[in-house]
């Protein structure tokens, strides 16, 4: 699983997420990476952040996703860019499907997304969410004064908890009287993303991903459902777009992990 985050504040576009991918089989769950590339630039005026699925074929999605760049000629325009990256990607899921590697996912199901980043030709800076592989795009939140507005995909159940007061994945509120559910919608938490400088952004999506992955490391599931694994961890991988273009305030590099274990116990 994945926590992926996209705000958009009046001074620009922010996309984050963790660096964890997991493994998952029958009777077993593992840690496959804390080094997973989950936030792209692409074509340098664009972003995107994946959520779901980490490989596609024998491929990872940020393998395909430099696929994606060298191949594909791209508009100056976000619209054209997230098009071209649903077509692209659902193509790869389907061939994914069709070779065996995972079975398809039932009638109406998405296993693969991305919230893509960008700004337009009147520039003005735009959220999209794409969902694989039923090709939905879901125009989210702006740069402009009155489209403000963070997003978050993947394991969300700790922000969701959070930011509204209780746990709407677990419990059904729907048979509940109308006061009590007018009560519950009163105490969620207002996030005023008009209000914020690009810096502010950063340090939101920082929380809601730094919060996922506490959460997750210090619980073990809940009272009901024991046993937790923690599909959130690793870097925070942090991007950020401006009409100027993109900066990335944090990317994960090679190093060499095996050098101090070469020189241990080497003589002074």
């Amino acid at each position: 699983m994945t926590i992926a985050v996209g705000v958009a504040c009046p001074e620009g576009l922010v996309l984050a997420a963790d660096s964890r991918a997991s493994m998952f089989g029958e009777g077993y769950a593992r840690v496959a990476t804390d080094f997973s590339h989950k936030v792209f630039d692409i074509g340098g005026r664009f972003g995107a952040v994946t959520f779901g699925w980490r490989f596609l074929e024998t491929n990872t999605v940020a393998g395909v996703m430099e696929e994606f760049a060298a191949q594909t000629k791209l508009r100056d325009d976000v619209t054209d860019v997230a098009e071209k990256l649903r077509d692209y990607f659902r193509d790869r899921v389907q061939r994914h499907i069709k070779a065996g590697v995972d079975e398809a996912p039932p009638e109406g199901g998405d296993v693969l997304g991305f919230i893509v980043g960008g700004y337009d030709s009147k520039g003005i800076g735009h959220l999209k969410t794409v969902y694989l592989p039923s090709g939905d795009i879901i125009d989210g939140s702006s740069t402009a004064a009155d489209g403000a507005g963070a997003h978050w995909q993947g394991d969300i159940e700790a922000i969701l908890r959070l930011m509204n007061g209780f746990d709407m994945i677990r419990t059904d509120v729907s048979a509940w009287p109308e006061e009590q559910r007018e009560a519950l919608d009163r105490v969620a938490y207002l996030v005023p993303c008009y209000r914020m400088a690009l810096q502010d952004a950063v340090d939101f999506a920082c929380f809601v991903i730094r919060t996922t992955i506490d959460v997750q490391r210090f619980t073990d599931g809940t009272v009901a459902e024991p046993g937790g694994f923690a599909t959130c961890g690793g870097p925070i991988e942090l991007l950020t777009i401006t009409g100027r273009g993109l900066a990335w305030l944090r990317r994960t590099t090679l190093t060499m992990a095996s050098a101090a274990s070469e020189t241990q116990g080497s003589p002074v």
